[in-house]
């Protein structure tokens, strides 16, 4: 089998959750004597697939100032190789200048509808262009993976005469190396905190978690929270913290995969109060890192979690602060919870996802040549 794979998402982030995606399902199935795997992108900005260019042979291209460029020569060595047979295209993003360039058959993944649910957030002018790039996608794509039930819910929403059986939901995995869960820390970390990791404007919900924290902390002179990732604070953020008078006890901190296990796992428990996800890879690592977890009741959160999480309504203040104060102060559910989350994460690894996808390619060449 022939698949060919491109370059978006190469030249589109140094880190992220969508470029780990394909780094995790091209590696695996290069590995595989069933499959030829090309991924078109001679020139990257992505660090997960630097071993991988170092062993095809393909150039490492640090500047996102020449991004554009980069883009350029990229998608030209992408409309070559498209004239060429593959079996499958399975494009990294939703720029449309591949569809209908291949006869191959067309597989596009979409992650989540965050723009068609909460579009007041986004600029119009962007919001525009991406929902209608990824429109393009949906309607032209042979067969469409959704990272999870609530996602192919929500396209079959926007979407209604989208055929229900063209979409085909494969979870994720994670990519912590657990054996470095107890290990020691150059951050300096609190004795006790509570963790939100990762963007905090929006629909992540940031700010509502902060308010219900300084509800906890007020009588709990101990507790600090640790803001993992996401960027410095904003000045917005600043005052509002300062308003609450937690600035010293709200902290924001980098990290990278080595680190990321033991902040988890050194933390009372981890927060996600985001409205909105297509799937939450955050709840797997919280997970194998041994770190209970409070969570919102929305999205596909209870479907990813299960019993593996306490829920709090993300709209409610109270309700989150409750939740939390249950946490912190229950050992015994957070004992509870941590081992549920280690049978739970059983479900999902990357390896599961990269078998899962090869049995989907496989099943369109099969229905494509006619066979049962």
């Amino acid at each position: 089998m022939k698949i060919l794979y491109d370059y978006q998402a190469l030249t589109m982030q140094k880190y992220g959750g969508v470029s780990r995606y394909f780094y995790e399902i091209i590696s695996r199935l290069d590995k595989r004597q069933d499959c030829y795997v090309k991924l078109v992108a001679p020139f990257s900005v992505n660090y997960y697939f630097e071993d991988y260019f170092h062993k095809k042979s393909l150039n490492k291209f640090s500047s996102f100032e020449k991004q554009r460029w980069a883009e350029r020569v990229n998608r030209v060595f992408t409309k070559a190789e498209l004239k060429k047979k593959y079996d499958i295209i399975h494009p990294t993003y939703f720029d449309p200048y591949i569809i209908g360039r291949n006869s191959g058959k067309y597989v596009i993944t979409i992650y989540d509808m965050i723009y068609e649910v909460y579009p007041e957030i986004f600029n119009k002018d962007i919001i525009g262009v991406m929902i209608d790039t990824k429109k393009q996608h949906i309607y032209n794509s042979d067969c469409i993976i959704a990272i999870s039930e609530q996602t192919k819910k929500d396209i079959l929403k926007f979407y209604p005469d989208v055929p229900e059986q063209k979409i085909k939901v494969i979870y994720l995995g994670h990519s912590l190396d657990t054996t470095k869960k107890d290990k020691d820390l150059d951050i300096d970390l609190p004795e006790r905190y509570v963790l939100f990791i990762g963007q905090r404007g929006g629909y992540k919900n940031f700010n509502a978690f902060i308010k219900a924290m300084a509800r906890i902390m007020k009588n709990d002179k101990t507790l600090h929270i640790v803001a993992g990732g996401g960027g410095k604070f904003s000045e917005e953020e600043k005052s509002m913290i300062n308003e609450l008078g937690l600035t010293d006890r709200v902290h924001q901190f980098f990290y990278n995969d080595d680190d990321l296990a033991a902040i988890y796992h050194k933390a009372i428990c981890f927060v996600y109060p985001s409205m909105y996800e297509g799937f939450g890879i955050p709840i797997l690592e919280a997970w194998v890192s041994e770190c209970p977890i409070a969570i919102s009741d929305a999205s596909c959160f209870p479907e990813i979690a299960g019993d593996g999480a306490i829920y709090f309504d993300p709209l409610s203040i109270d309700s989150i602060s409750e939740k939390i104060q249950l946490l912190i102060n229950e050992s015994k559910l957070r004992t509870e919870l941590v081992q549920k989350g280690k049978k739970n994460i059983q479900k999902y690894s990357w390896d599961i996802t990269a078998e899962q996808t090869l049995r989907l390619y496989k099943q369109l060449l099969i229905n494509d040549n006619g066979d049962e």
